[in-house]
């Protein structure tokens, strides 16, 4: 069996359950900080069949941030289409890190901005990733499928874009 290596602006379906499944796209591939960037679109569509790939691609976004390809690679999630992701909708989150034992902030690109601020410290996360099945477990419970985790806070668009101020 071929295994699937996805690319910018591949659309790709996550199960929800035996019925529904919701779409992600990737948005970056191979960025100098991380594997993979990712969206995940909030809409759940029935799983019979694939929705207009431009409806999934406007809709909202509900999850966003780096992980691997495990699940697509291993054709959990399906890749269905690909349209050029809409890059100016994606925050671009700082991160605080540890440079020759200092902390820095660091914009999402990887360029070291300024030294951190005690304030800094406390408002900014640590440059991460999640596994595919975090992704895959917060937006199933955003449709009831599964708790919520308080660990899926920072998977959230709204997340991001308070990281990227």
């Amino acid at each position: 069996m071929m295994k699937a290596k996805p690319k910018v602006g591949d659309i790709f379906s996550i199960p929800l359950d035996d019925a529904r499944c919701a779409y992600g796209q990737v948005f970056l591939k191979d960025h100098a900080t991380f594997p993979l960037y990712v969206a995940i679109f909030r809409p759940a569509f029935p799983s019979a069949d694939v929705p207009d790939l431009d409806a999934i691609c406007l809709s909202e976004i509900a999850l966003v941030g780096a992980t691997a390809d495990a699940r697509i690679y291993h054709g959990i999630w399906l890749i269905v289409g690909n349209r050029a992701p809409g890059l100016s909708r994606l925050p671009r989150p700082y991160f605080k890190v540890e440079r020759d034992g200092a902390a820095v902030i660091e914009d999402f690109d990887g360029t070291v901005l300024r030294a951190a601020t005690p304030e800094d410290v406390r408002k900014y996360d640590n440059r991460w990733s999640r596994a595919p099945m975090g992704f895959e477990a917060a937006i199933k419970a955003i449709h009831g499928v599964a708790e919520w985790q308080a660990g899926y806070d920072r998977l959230t668009f709204e997340h991001a874009v308070e990281q990227s101020e």
